[in-house]
């Protein structure tokens, strides 16, 4: 199932297996399939195309950015 990334994303497995596959939004035949194993994290971003499967027994940590805008002014 795929699915779009709403905002952007840090993974980290802790343990166990996270499969996770990239598809390309311009072509569906193109993507790209990862294994990320313990003490293992990958950065999706915002509008990435992913397909996600995690193994029984896996600890995931997802961490999602907010993106506040900080209006600061250097002087």
């Amino acid at each position: 199932i795929n699915n779009t990334i709403n905002k952007d994303n840090l993974s980290i497995v802790g343990y166990g297996l996270k499969n996770i596959t990239i598809n390309d939004n311009n072509n569906a035949k193109k993507s790209i399939t990862l294994k990320l194993f313990k003490n293992m994290g990958i950065v999706l971003s915002q509008g990435t195309l992913v397909s996600e499967k995690i193994a029984s027994g896996s600890i995931i940590l997802d961490i999602n950015s907010n993106k506040n805008e900080l209006n600061l002014e250097k002087e």
